[in-house]
């Protein structure tokens, strides 16, 4: 069987880029992301934490999700796909 283990130079260089992406991000999309994906909360913890509506945090989380994405395929970093997040 063929080795699979991701090589670690390039999750190191993977895990920069999208660092220097979510820089990118307007404030509000990066920390509803970021509250969602790392932190572990749901939808209604963020909004009570963003102090907005669950409606804007779901929003604000497909955009930078989008973004991060484009932003990604621009810089080379991840090829263009056709499942891409609309």
């Amino acid at each position: 069987m063929p080795d699979t283990t991701p090589d670690g130079r390039i999750v190191q260089h993977l895990a920069e880029e999208v660092e220097r992406a979510l820089q990118n991000l307007r404030e509000e999309y990066r920390q509803a992301f970021l509250l969602f994906h790392e932190q572990e909360l749901s939808y209604a913890e963020i909004a009570v934490a963003l102090e907005c509506p669950l409606g804007t945090v779901k929003t604000w989380v497909h955009r930078a999700r989008r973004e991060l994405a484009e932003e990604l395929r621009r810089r080379g970093v991840v090829e263009e796909s056709h499942d891409r997040v609309r």
